[in-house]
This record gives structure tokens, sequence and C-alpha cells, in this order.
């Protein structure tokens, strides 16, 4: 979100709400995937390819709700933001994004690798 946000990263046009919307979720779901998978098979030995695709078609909610709270409620961007305040905006606006970003995918993996441990 950092890279896209902060438009380090050529965007050839591509609307804005098109990295946070699709990009972010859908690598977090196959890299979500691909950990619990491995974490599954490492604790009980085989993997549930079913329930495992059950569980990770929730993943992409907590991005899209990040993204929504962020898009309504400007100010939660504001801590993060006036930490760099002589940076440029698109690189505060990144920053912000990055961080809420990285919390989020924290937060959904350390619950989805948690559940993956039960045999």
């Amino acid at each position: 979100m950092l890279a896209w946000d902060g438009e380090f990263i050529q965007r050839f046009g591509m609307p804005l709400w098109l990295g946070p919307l699709v990009f972010v979720p859908l690598l977090a779901v196959v890299l979500v995937f691909g950990a619990d998978c491995l974490i599954q098979q490492l604790s009980c030995g085989e993997v549930k390819w079913l329930v495992q695709l059950q569980r990770v078609a929730v993943v992409p909610i907590p991005f899209f709700i990040q993204y929504f709270a962020l898009y309504m409620l400007p100010i939660l961007r504001w801590p993060i933001e006036g930490l760099v305040q002589n940076a440029s905006p698109l690189l505060r606006k990144g920053l912000s994004s990055g961080f809420y970003t990285f919390w989020t995918t924290l937060y959904v993996q350390s619950l989805l690798i948690s559940l993956s441990q039960l045999c």
C-alpha cells in the first residue's frame, strides 16, 4: 500500500481504488492460503484443502473494512501522517495506508494460522 498510495510504482492509469480493493486482498488470499496449508501440513501431517479454501474466503473482508474506514474517516490517517509532516502528501498517505494494511494483515494471518493448526 505504501508503494501504491505513495505512487512509487507506475499505475499505468489504473484507478486508485484498484490497489486496496483488488491487488492487496488478492495477494493476501494467496499468501494466507499458502501459509495456512504449510502450517497445517507441519502440524497435522495432511492438508484439508476444502477447509483451507473456506477459511481463506474471509480474508478480503478486513481489507475492505479497513479501506472503507480510511475513506470515510480520514482522521484515522492523521496520527501516522503527523509523524512525517515534512514529507509529500502522497508519501504521507502511502505511509498511513501501509501502516493500517500491515496491522490488518498481521491480525488476519495470526487468526487463520491459529485455526489451521486444528487437525
